[in-house]
């Protein structure tokens, strides 16, 4: 958010950051909808928690 408040375009963006521009674009606008709130990762993303043998146990 910060190099686009300063005048970065998205594809400048895109280059530093190691992102596709459709991400940077993504993110910019969760932000201008969302605000902070939007840049959290949404529940139920990324690799599922396995349980642990301890928490096996325990059920």
């Amino acid at each position: 958010m910060r190099l686009n408040a300063h005048a970065w375009n998205v594809r400048k963006i895109a280059k530093y950051l190691g992102w596709a521009q459709q991400t940077v674009r993504q993110t910019i606008k969760r932000w201008q909808v969302q605000g902070l709130g939007g840049l959290w990762e949404a529940p139920g993303r990324g690799k599922k928690r396995k349980n642990t043998t301890s928490e096996r146990n325990l059920v």
